[in-house]
Parts: structure tokens; C-alpha cells; sequence
């Protein structure tokens, strides 16, 4: 199945906490990310 016929049958669409749930740690917001220490510095450096 590809991706695309995931979404239009609204497999995508479910909001999930498992990723908390597996590392106690609440997920970033995107601004969060960009805004945080080292924003705009590669991710390697």
C-alpha cells in the first residue's frame, strides 16, 4: 500500500502520544526546533 491511498483512506489522519510514551520525552514543535539552541546550525556540526 502506498502512502497515498494511506491518506485518502484517512489511515494518517489518528494523533498519537507513543512516542512520548516510549521516550518520556514530549515530542518538539517545529518551532521549537528552529527556535532552540543551535537553530540554523547543521545537525553534524
Amino acid at each position: 500500500m502506498s502512502t497515498y491511498t494511506a491518506i485518502a483512506r484517512g489511515e494518517l489522519d489518528k494523533v498519537t502520544h507513543d512516542d512520548e510514551l516510549l521516550t518520556g520525552q514530549r515530542p518538539l514543535r517545529l518551532s521549537e526546533l528552529l527556535s532552540g539552541p543551535g537553530a540554523g546550525a547543521s545537525a553534524r556540526a
